[in-house]
């Protein structure tokens, strides 16, 4: 919660938001490919936050974000290299601008 009322949650394939106080969630998750997971959510606070979606097979880290409490998501695409075994993948979001992989 990043407040009393809003907060941001997460689960592998979903991103939800209240702005209730947890009472009502609504699903904000960006559109995606359905073999990728959530696998880290930042949220700055009630309008900001940032995701990275992983695919165990795949090299490629999605990273997500918004600015307008989840109605609209920009996307960006980083490939890790083939260096990381599947199963071994995985993403701390540390900040909006701190990507942690590994």
């Amino acid at each position: 919660m990043v407040d009393a009322k809003i907060g941001w949650a997460s689960t592998k394939e979903s991103i939800l938001r209240t702005v209730d106080g947890g009472e009502n969630w609504m699903d904000v998750t960006p559109q995606r490919q359905s073999r990728l997971s959530v696998s880290s959510l930042f949220c700055r606070d009630g309008q900001n936050a940032v995701l990275a979606l992983t695919q165990e097979s795949s090299p490629q880290i999605i990273v997500c974000w918004t600015t307008d409490s989840g109605r609209n998501w920009g996307k960006s695409e980083i490939n890790t290299g083939s260096n990381i075994p599947a199963g071994e993948k995985s993403v701390k979001l540390s900040s909006p601008n701190g990507i942690i992989a590994g």
